[in-house]
């Protein structure tokens, strides 16, 4: 493996320093999982797209605006955290992975096994709409 880095251009003293350093850790050490880093940080989760980079350019530079009222200061005491998820690529709009099953029309839970929120939610049988009747989950989106 060693000749392979070598290949791909890597010095040696780093890979001699970095072979130092594994060779040093126990097999049991190595499994042992390593307990995860939880930021306490909101997060501004958005879809990615080269349009909403600049959205965080405008949220980090009207921060102070936030954190002038003394509710949103609350929420918003250090900086969010922005979070970028996948967009969906044709393959996803294409090929879906699973066979959607019939729905109960009205609000449902999600049904995930650490929701907090569901216990919170109302039930409806039924959400009558301009274009018919729709089953609703808090993960719903495109609503407004």
């Amino acid at each position: 493996m060693r000749d392979f880095f070598v290949s791909c251009g890597y010095p040696l003293e780093i890979l001699d320093d970095a072979w130092n350093r594994v060779s040093k850790i126990s097999r049991t050490d190595a499994i042992i999982p390593r307990p995860e880093h939880s930021s306490q940080r909101t997060k501004l989760i958005m879809t990615y797209h080269p349009h909403n980079l600049v959205a965080r350019k405008i949220v980090l530079n009207n921060l102070s605006i936030l954190q002038a009222d003394p509710v949103a200061r609350e929420i918003f005491d250090k900086p969010p955290l922005v979070v970028y998820r996948r967009a969906k690529n044709i393959r996803d709009m294409l090929v879906r992975s699973r066979i959607s099953a019939s729905h109960d029309s009205g609000t449902q839970t999600c049904r995930r096994p650490r929701c907090k929120t569901c216990t919170y939610e109302s039930q409806f049988s039924e959400i009558n709409t301009l274009r018919g009747v729709f089953t609703i989950t808090y993960t719903s989106r495109n609503l407004i």
